[in-house]
């Protein structure tokens, strides 16, 4: 919670201290090692980060899920992108994919590891290779529920970058469909970042005000979606993201 509220404070040295002192007490949680990630990537600090990224790399992934590392890269990534730094943004992507394009096939089967590896593709522009991925996804029998969301979501993401106006159309009639099974406000929260990726700021920025009343939480993320890079700048997402009280 420090680590957050830190970050979102634009306090990263605080942040920064906060990772350390995580891993210091809790060496074998991961996490610490994504609150570093974020400091680092924030505060510039590229040589330290690439330490972090190369140590994520050793970490197991959970069964079920994409590697601790490659979602690290993302997050790192996402992060150097929201700072104003796409050169390093693009570097740590590349690294991620060169890496864990190698990994073993039982690894790079599971679901979650395709989503994610589909979600660098994304980020790289490389949307003729992530498009299938996603689609095929849809016929994995794990993928249900909030993953299901999550998947159909990015495949609205992909469709916006390849003007595909008819494929977004469906996937935001989709997500308001009043069977999608969803936490509050998260399938509004998407549809505020295709909108976003759309170029439809106003539109983006009511459905992100209409997503927090719904119950969706107001988090580290927000700053660093990728689909709001065309958001930051305008005065009524600054404001937003602004922390209150």
């Amino acid at each position: 919670m420090l680590s957050s509220a830190a970050h979102m404070a634009g306090d990263y040295d605080l942040q920064l201290r906060s990772g350390v002192e995580a891993r210091r007490r809790f060496p074998n949680d991961p996490r610490a090692l994504f609150y570093e990630a974020r400091a680092y990537a924030a505060l510039g600090r590229l040589r330290e980060l690439d330490a972090v990224l190369d140590e994520s790399l050793l970490l197991p992934a959970a069964q079920g899920w994409e590697a601790s590392g490659l979602a690290l890269h993302i997050t790192a990534a996402d992060e150097l992108l929201a700072h104003g730094d796409s050169l390093a943004s693009a570097a740590v992507l590349e690294r991620a994919l060169s890496f864990y394009s190698q990994a073993p096939p039982a690894l790079n089967a599971v679901p979650r590891q395709q989503l994610a590896l589909a979600r660098v593709m994304y980020r790289l522009g490389r949307i003729r290779e992530a498009r299938p991925m996603l689609e095929a996804l849809l016929n994995e029998p794990a993928v249900t529920g909030e993953f299901r969301l999550d998947v159909m979501a990015h495949i609205g993401f992909v469709a916006a970058a390849g003007s595909d106006a008819g494929t977004v159309t469906r996937i935001d009639a989709w997500l308001q469909a009043p069977d999608v099974h969803t936490t509050p406000g998260q399938a509004t929260e998407f549809r505020a970042a295709l909108a976003a990726a759309r170029g439809h700021r106003d539109e983006a920025i009511r459905l992100l005000r209409q997503a927090v009343s719904e119950g969706r939480p107001y988090d580290i993320v927000k700053h660093t979606m990728f689909e709001y890079a065309g958001l930051r700048g305008h005065r009524l997402f600054e404001e937003w993201l602004r922390p209150k009280g």
